[in-house]
C-alpha cells in the first residue's frame, strides 16, 4: 500500500497545484510541486494545514523539521568539515534534546 502523500491529498480534493497552494497558504503551485516531491521544506503553518486537511493521514512532522522538533524534542545534526589537514571529516552530533535533565 502506497503512503498517503500531499499529492494524493490534492488529487483526492480535485484541486490543481495552484488551487491547493492557495488553500494551504503557499505562494505558488511551483513551490507546492517542490514540497510534493520532497525537495523543498514545508513551512510550519503549511505543514499543520496539510495535516488538518488530511484528517491526520499526513503527519506534519514528516513535512516540517520544526514540527518534528516541537513534537519529539530533538534534532539530529550532521555536517562535513574540512580540518587543516585538508581531509573532509563527517561530523555527527548527538540529538539536541529540549527540556532534558542536565
Amino acid at each position: 500500500m502506497q503512503p498517503f502523500t500531499v499529492k494524493s491529498l490534492r488529487k483526492e480534493m480535485g484541486l490543481t497545484q495552484e488551487e491547493f497552494s492557495r488553500r494551504v497558504g503557499l505562494n505558488s503551485g511551483g513551490r507546492l510541486s517542490c514540497v510534493e516531491r520532497g525537495i523543498a521544506p514545508c513551512p510550519l503553518r503549511v505543514a499543520l494545514k496539510i495535516e488538518s486537511l488530511s484528517d491526520g493521514r499526513i503527519d506534519a512532522a514528516d513535512l516540517c523539521d520544526d514540527v518534528k522538533l516541537a513534537r519529539h524534542g530533538k534534532r539530529f545534526t550532521s555536517a562535513t568539515a574540512t580540518p587543516s589537514n585538508g581531509k573532509p571529516t563527517q561530523i555527527s552530533a548527538a540529538p539536541n534534546t529540549i527540556g532534558a535533565a542536565q
